[in-house]
């Protein structure tokens, strides 16, 4: 499966299954989760639509046109039907955080400590999720993970503990933020 590039709203997942050691370490319920996707991934709304065009060197022939007519229709009905199925797997509640809305899913500890674990990764039946949770949970409430679709930082919230061994991990560009901090990219205290 193709990855996306970093960009806000990711979490790399060699970084979260690296972060899963110390999660797990302040968690009485490493395996029962909360993950929060974001609902606006264009991909996750069943919304996609289809395009099909010519290219060629000349004008098509009406035996072209007539073939690419008939490819239309029958690749305009499978995507009809993905479409129709994707809606059907995403119609759930939604968990409403402000501005955004994300729908909720179960997951494990020990599955995000397998950076492959999206190559898996599924919502209902249906539909890749291809996503990093914009926020993460255990069922304890000890601590709580938050990656803002328009940051390009996670928060990770929980005992002191917990956050002086993410601190003192040199696997992750990590620094104390208070509620005063500026998390744009103006705001970066590491790269400037």
């Amino acid at each position: 499966m193709a990855r996306p590039p970093a960009r806000g709203g990711w979490f790399e997942p060699s970084l979260l299954a690296a972060l899963t050691e110390h999660l797990a370490e302040a968690t009485s319920t490493p395996d029962d989760l909360v993950a929060a996707v974001w609902d606006g991934w264009g991909e996750l709304s069943g919304g996609s639509t289809l395009a099909v065009g010519w290219q060629g060197p000349d004008e098509p022939t009406a035996e072209e046109i007539e073939s690419m007519q008939r490819y239309v229709v029958e690749q305009q009905a499978v995507h009809d039907g993905d479409q129709a199925a994707i809606r059907a797997a995403l119609a759930v509640e939604l968990f409403p955080w402000p501005h955004r809305e994300c729908f909720l899913l179960s997951v494990t500890l020990p599955q995000l400590a397998d950076p492959t674990w999206l190559d898996r990764a599924r919502i209902g039946t249906v539909v890749d999720l291809a996503h990093t949770p914009q926020m993460l949970w255990p069922e304890d409430h000890s601590w709580v993970l938050a990656s803002e679709i328009d940051w390009d930082s996670t928060i990770v919230a929980g005992s002191l503990a917990l956050v002086d061994a993410v601190l003192a991990d040199d696997r992750f560009e990590a620094f104390a933020v208070d509620e005063d901090s500026d998390l744009t990219w103006g705001g970066d205290l590491v790269n400037g």
